[in-house]
This record gives C-alpha cells, structure tokens and sequence, in this order.
C-alpha cells in the first residue's frame, strides 16, 4: 500500500480546516449547509460526506418540486415518472436529514436552551412566514386570474382563512385536533413543517430538561399531535442517532460500494416498491393532510433505514474525491441553502404561474414556464429569507439576554 508523503498530508489537513471554517459560518438548519470536519470523540464528518448530504437536499426538495409539477393541472404526462414519483421518498429522507442536523447543532454549536430556542424559531419562521404571506398573496390574485385553476383536485384552494394560516402559524395544522382541514391555502408541502417542529421541540425537551420532566412533556405532545406524527417521530431520532454512529462503522471498500449502490437503487426504485409493501397499513390509519391521506408506514421505515445505510457507505466511499469536491463546494453550497424555500414555495407559485401559464397543461412549454418561473422566484426570495433569519435572531437573542440578566440580578 502507498503511503502519503507530510507535505500531502498537510496539504490536505490546511484545506480540511478551510471547510471546517466554510461550513461552520452558519449550518444549524434544513436550510444550511451540513458541518464540515467535526470533532467527536476521535471520529470526524469530512468535508465530502457533508457535501454529499447537501447535494442530497438539493435533488430531495428537486424532487418533491417535480412531483407536484407532474400533477394535473399542472402537466399532463410531459415530466416522465422516473423524475416526478419520488415526492413521497424525498420527504422522509429530510425528516431523516433533520435528525441529523439537530443532533450536530445540539452538540457543536446549541448547547444551551437559550441557542437552541432561537435557532430553531428563526430557522422555522425565517422561510415560514415568507411562505405563508407569499401563499396568500399569489392565492387571491391567481384566483382573480383564472379561478378554474384553483377549484381543480390537485390545487385544493383555500381553507378559511383563521384555521388554516393560525394553525399554520403556529406549526400545529398537522395535529389531530385541527381535524386535517388546516393547510394554508395551496401551500400542500406546508404538512411537514407541523412535523418537523414537533420533533424539535421533542428534541429540546430530551436535550434541555431533566427526564422526569422530559417524558410525561413529551408524551403529552405527541399525545396532542396524533398518531402520525408520533408513529414517524423514530425515523427523525435514526437521523439524530446516525450523526453520532455513522462515522464509527468501518466498512472495506467493496462493502462501501455494495452499500452505495444498492442503497441508492432501492431508494430510486420506491415508487415501485411502495404498492407492495402493504400501503393500507395492515388495516390502521395514519392520516395526514386535509384528505386526509394514509400515510404508508411501512414504506417509510424502508426508506429511511435505506438512507441511513447509504449515508454510512459515503464516509468512505467518496474519501478520494476531496480534492475534486473542494473545487465546486461553493456551488453545492449554494443549492444546498435554496433547499428550504424551495420546498415551502414552490408549490403556491406552480398553481399561480399555471394560472398565468399562455401555454395548454399538455404543452412542453407549459412545464418549462411553469418550471422555470419558479426556480426564478425561490431564487430571489431565498435571501430575503435569510434577512428575516438574521432579524428574528438579532430580536430573539436580545429578549434571552435581557431576560438571563434579569434573573442573575433577581438571584
């Protein structure tokens, strides 16, 4: 076996501590980039394994965009299956994805409750309410455009407006008491934001507080959640459990490609997969969303044990591509920070740009405005997002400190 000259190795280890740099500007949310190379208990995260996870994001919020562009109204058989079937994959891999940025922000960088809570609230909000105003607006005007767009199947239209933009408001549209009618406006995606804010606060609660308070808070939430987002709740926490394992597990370089590839094909062939892998849920009823639909459970622990398994084979498997890799972080990157309003955008913006579309749903055109019209407008918005970020940060972490000052002085 060859060995590595120093001067290789210091080469190496100078461009390792210039991402770690890079990465840990800002990577605390779905919306930033993953860290770099992270120090824990002798095991590191190297820089192409978190380049590899953006990159995963990026197609993941891409296909769930493309799923729900495939869809009439929208197009009619233009976008081919093999593009536009893995919407329902994709969201299971980011709730797997948000176990594992929790589960590094909560070690690295929100070690206190105080960082966490603002973290997570400008996380959330920063893209939320952006989706929700952006929501609004393009539902009343493209239903002033054309209305027979919105009154279609697949667009849903608008909920009243108290119930679905409250709830929403808050990220409990997806509880079992709001009874599934709670989704604001067209914006369909908005479902697992409930669910993702649940869990961080089931994340908080484990991290931040004692267990005998920790356990009876969080049974009652999920209690108050429902069914299905308490049943999805352990595919969230292999996400957290994979950040701290994943780089512990030595595999021999044919294994890492074994796992790789057959990984990543059982993921591709979900679409398939899914109808015999008893969608009806033996029976039981997982709802969600304002149908409701089933959620199919079984499928979705196949996915996101799959995915766990893939993100372990990468540790090793892309080592000889750092150096390539360095060369074209900087775009990754940037996918990676449009990968949050992308997926709590776009699907408002396809009904009001088919709404507008000059082109028939069966038209290729059609699909290329649609598409491209989109891309456009999260594009631009993705920095307004991030100023929102800034702002609620900046006033959040204000209140923390007048507030710890007022209890140093009261003790």
């Amino acid at each position: 076996m060859s060995r590595l000259s120093p001067g290789r190795v210091g080469l190496l280890t100078q461009r390792e501590v210039y991402f770690c740099e890079l990465t840990q500007r800002d990577n605390s949310s779905i919306g930033s980039g993953f860290p770099g190379i992270l120090a824990r208990q002798g095991q590191t995260l190297p820089i192409y394994v978190s380049l590899y996870l953006d990159v995963v994001r990026f197609l993941a919020a891409l296909g769930v965009f493309l799923h729900h562009l495939s869809a009439d109204p929208f197009s009619k058989g233009i976008i081919p299956g093999w593009l536009s079937q893995h919407g329902p994959t994709c969201v299971i891999i980011f709730f797997v994805l948000s176990g594992y940025v929790i589960a590094f922000v909560s070690h690295e960088r929100e070690t206190t409750a105080a960082s966490y809570i603002v973290s997570r609230i400008s996380r959330l909000y920063s893209v939320s309410l952006v989706a929700l105003a952006l929501t609004l607006l393009l539902d009343t005007v493209g239903m002033r455009l054309n209305p027979e767009v919105y009154t279609t199947r697949n667009v849903h239209g608008m909920p009243e407006l108290i119930t679905g933009y409250l709830s929403s408001l808050f990220f409990v549209n997806e509880y079992e008491p709001f009874h599934y009618i709670s989704w604001p406006g067209t914006n369909a995606p908005y479902w697992s934001i409930s669910f993702e804010a649940t869990y961080y606060l089931l994340a908080g609660l484990f991290l931040f507080l004692r267990r005998s308070l920790a356990v009876p808070l969080s049974v009652l939430l999920l209690f108050a959640a429902g069914r299905t987002i308490a049943v999805l709740w352990p595919l969230w926490l292999l996400g957290f459990a994979l950040y701290h394992f994943s780089g512990r597990i030595q595999l021999r370089r044919s294994q890492q490609i074994i796992l790789f590839f057959a990984s990543s094909a059982i993921i591709f062939a979900m679409p398939k997969l899914i109808p015999h892998l008893y969608p009806d849920n033996f029976g039981m009823c997982f709802p969600w969303g304002r149908k409701p639909f089933n959620q199919k459970i079984l499928a979705d622990y196949v996915i996101g044990l799959t995915f766990a398994a893939n993100i372990v084979s990468v540790h090793g498997l892309l080592r000889p591509y750092a150096v390539v890799l360095e060369h074209i972080a900087p775009a990754i990157r940037w996918l990676g920070s449009l990968t949050f309003p992308l997926y709590l955008l776009h699907f408002p913006a396809i009904c009001f740009f088919r709404a507008i579309s000059p082109a028939r749903d069966d038209s290729l055109f059609n699909v290329l405005f649609i598409f491209f019209c989109v891309t456009a407008l999260v594009i631009a918005l993705t920095p307004v997002t991030e100023r929102v970020r800034g702002f609620i940060r900046r006033r959040l972490t204000v209140i923390a400190g007048g507030a710890s000052e007022r209890s140093q002085g009261v003790s």
